[in-house]
């Protein structure tokens, strides 16, 4: 045996180096592949970071718009709704009272999505006897 060990010694000495560099080079594997995911996860934190960053302005912006698109429907259908209630009250509506209300009606319901509450007072009012424009005598014009 001791003189196997003489012989073959180098041939041992090679052959555990090469069994601890193995064992470490696959250690050092599992280490890079968790600092490759530990990186791939910091990028991706800082990837979110910065896009919220960004949207964070376009959002507030968005909200803003919004806001307003709100207060002009709003302000559509106050219109719609006041003109309608003057139409109701009154039992007919002209030729061209009709066509304004429904000019705004297309813009409160078609451009700004508006319905419930305005949309129930347009139906109403659609179904009044419409008068051609009566012709106003120049007291009544106030001349």
């Amino acid at each position: 045996m001791q003189q196997f060990l003489m012989e073959n010694w180098l041939n041992l000495l090679f052959g555990l180096l090469s069994a601890g560099i193995l064992a470490y080079l696959k250690h050092f594997k599992k280490v890079m592949i968790n600092y490759k995911s530990f990186l791939s996860e910091q990028d991706e934190k800082r990837i979110r970071t910065i896009i919220q960053e960004e949207l964070r302005p376009i959002s507030d912006e968005l909200l803003l718009e919004q806001k307003k698109l709100e207060a002009i429907k709003m302000n559509y259908k106050t219109k719609l709704v006041t003109a309608c209630e003057i139409y109701l009250e009154r039992g007919y509506i002209t030729t061209k009272e009709f066509a304004s209300l429904t000019e705004l009606w297309k813009i409160y319901h078609e451009g700004l999505g508006g319905n419930g509450r305005g949309e129930d007072f347009y139906n109403r009012t659609c179904k009044l006897p419409i008068h051609e424009e009566e012709k106003k005598t120049k007291n009544e014009k106030g001349n």
